[in-house]
């Protein structure tokens, strides 16, 4: 069911302009805000922030229904059908269940949740109920589906990866299991009354198996105290670090010995790789996107997307003609220009390739289509005012643990440029 786009935006005119009267009424009695002002206000510019990022996202989920393009979805091992969903549709249109009391998720927010664990519940009585029940021996919260999922989107939102159009897999155990095909069946030719050669498709299994990765950020007894804005501050710095960090297990992850990260892109086996040379080098021109490009499409593929950090975007653009003494830029090949090109620090700068160590980068190229992230749809919240330094620095520690697991279920549709080093 569609969201109505035009009052949403009313009703985000409406309450800035409440919160200014606050202030404006304030400043004219030449007084501070009062307690109850103060809490009206906080959560006016909260829910007016929080419909600032919902209405794009319904925007487009709305023209992407609009063009046909529904949700798709797979079957487990299961028998059961797993939703697949692209960047533009929200992990929160699909869980099950409601917050308690029928209270509608996008209005009981995770920062209001967070400002409420630190400064008490005062104003905040629809979030104390939904979290009852909630509770963790240890102090903290296990947030309810519906809840834990718009966290996750706010995540899912900054992510460069889903932007690229890896598939966010909700995943509800503690794995989850899908078939995929290995190889495609071989057609053949036959004459008359000939016997027809047969070929069986190979099949194998996508297997998403979730780890936990935590984020830790210290609250100032400062803003603790003061709350101005304090849960969409945490709610932001929580949601970026989060998105980060999937990010660089999604693209490089721990390897097949790290058993507590996603193997990730880079040491997934079957993918592409196009070495700039044998212990890195700088770049000199494009050829080395040429001959991703060129591996992707031999295997059938459509590479859409380029994903490189920073520091390479920097060394490309500074790539000149090499005619001598000549400085004219290089003009890529119209392959590469239709690349998409996102870019994000994820990708890390010190990698090791051949004799060259800790200074090489790499570069991924491919149809991003073919990742799986699987995610688990609870997070945790924990606030304490214990742990190493927080009673010296007056602080407050505030943390969060998600689930997330990468899978590639066609290898050969992604590349990895490896050993890229810097001007």
């Amino acid at each position: 069911m569609f969201k109505n786009i035009e009052q949403m935006k009313r009703d985000k005119t409406k309450k800035i302009k409440e919160a200014r009267e606050l202030l404006d009424n304030a400043q004219d009695e030449r007084r501070s805000l009062t307690s109850q002002e103060e809490s009206r206000y906080n959560d006016l510019i909260v829910e007016a922030k929080n419909l600032e990022k919902e209405i794009p996202l319904e925007e487009e989920r709305q023209q992407a229904e609009m063009k046909g393009d529904s949700v798709r979805a797979t079957i487990d091992d299961k028998g059961r059908e797993i939703p697949l969903l692209t960047h533009e549709e929200r992990m929160a249109d699909h869980v099950r269940g409601r917050t308690p009391d029928g209270l509608e998720p996008s209005t009981v927010t995770t920062g209001r949740l967070i400002r409420g664990m630190v400064s008490g519940w005062d104003g905040l009585e629809a979030e104390r109920r939904a979290l009852v029940g909630a509770e963790d021996p240890q102090g903290g919260y296990m947030l309810p589906d519906s809840l834990s999922s718009r966290f996750i989107d706010l995540a899912r939102a900054r992510m460069v990866l889903s932007q690229a159009g890896a598939v966010t897999v909700p995943v509800e155990a503690d794995s989850l299991k899908i078939p995929k095909l290995l190889a495609d069946p071989t057609p053949y030719w036959r004459g008359e009354l000939e016997d027809i050669d047969t070929s069986d498709p190979n099949f194998g299994a996508v297997v998403l198996k979730p780890k936990t990765v935590a984020i830790l950020t210290l609250v100032s007894h400062e803003v603790w105290e003061d709350a101005m804005g304090l849960g969409e501050a945490v709610e932001t710095a929580l949601s970026k670090a989060l998105a980060n960090e999937i990010d660089r297990v999604g693209l490089v992850g721990g390897g097949a010995g790290n058993a507590n990260e996603p193997i990730g892109i880079y040491y997934t086996d079957g993918i592409n790789t196009v070495e700039m040379d044998t212990n890195g080098a700088v770049p000199a021109d494009y050829d080395k996107f040429l001959d991703a490009i060129k591996e992707i499409e031999e295997n059938n593929g459509s590479p859409a997307t380029a994903i490189y950090s920073p520091r390479t975007k920097r060394t490309l653009a500074g790539l000149v003609t090499g005619i001598s003494d000549d400085k004219t830029k290089l003009q890529a090949p119209e392959e590469v220009k239709n690349l998409r090109k996102l870019l994000t620090t994820a990708v890390p700068n010190d990698l090791d390739w051949g004799s060259s160590t800790g200074d090489t980068s790499a570069a991924f190229v491919g149809g991003f289509n073919n990742v799986y992230m699987g995610m688990r749809q609870q997070v945790r919240i924990d606030v304490s005012p214990h742990g190493s330094g927080v009673f010296d620095k007056l602080g407050l520690w505030v943390r969060a643990f998600a689930r997330v697991d990468f899978a590639v279920v066609r290898p050969g549709e992604l590349c990895r440029i490896t050993g890229i080093k810097d001007q």
